[in-house]
């Protein structure tokens, strides 16, 4: 299901998630636990300080989509945990995900880029 921007709930967040070789990290704007499907969940740290800007585009048949017109991925490391599992983790040339939605089931969120870690440069698409 995409992600449509209902207003019920009112918690919209950022996800991001790296895709590791024996993990997956997730990151959100704020720590969130989330229901990936009926029986399984995951909990997204609230490592991400600052967003990007977010853009309505009128889109093909006057269909609305969301857009970034900027995002920066900047992970909170004031503990030193970031740090650490660059040491003991490839990041380079891993797949990352980000996503926008709503509340606390998966299904509510839409992917809005998918792209590799150009480890040390940032992310790329």
């Amino acid at each position: 299901m995409a992600f449509t921007a209902s207003g019920h709930s009112g918690e919209y967040h950022w996800l991001v998630e790296f895709m590791l070789d024996a993990t997956t990290l997730r990151y959100a704007d704020e720590g969130i636990s989330l229901q990936l499907a009926t029986t399984t969940g995951a909990f997204y740290q609230g490592r991400l300080p600052s967003a990007g800007a977010i853009n309505r585009d009128l889109g093909n048949l006057l269909e609305g989509k969301e857009t970034i017109s900027t995002f920066d991925v900047q992970l909170d490391n004031q503990d030193r945990a970031i740090a650490n599992l660059i040491q003991t983790n490839t990041f380079s040339n891993r797949s990352v995900g980000i996503w926008l939605g709503e509340g606390n089931v998966k299904a509510n969120y839409s992917e809005v880029f998918r792209g590799t870690v150009a480890f040390p440069n940032g992310i790329r698409w």
